[in-house]
């Protein structure tokens, strides 16, 4: 489960699902309703896709972090120029 983000527990975020998705596939309404083993699937699933998207925000990142120190060395370069 995402660490240190206030507001966001399973319970919110269960909750914040449409209806009509959790009627489709057999699960409960609200999270009050869930099995333990709903919870305990539903918070492997949430560090998942967490732990996903903590990758690529980090991979996205050092791109970034390589472009920027690309264009420090291009504005460098220019500025001694003049």
């Amino acid at each position: 489960m995402a660490k240190n983000v206030p507001g966001l527990n399973y319970e919110s975020v269960y909750d914040n699902i449409p209806y009509h998705v959790k009627e489709r596939v057999g699960l409960p309404l609200t999270s009050t309703n869930l099995s333990n083993d709903q919870v305990r699937f539903f918070l492997e699933f949430q560090s998942a896709i967490s732990d996903i998207i903590h990758e690529s925000f980090q991979e996205e990142r050092e791109s970034i972090r390589q472009l920027a120190e690309e264009m420090a060395g291009v504005c460098n370069q220019i500025l001694e120029e003049d």
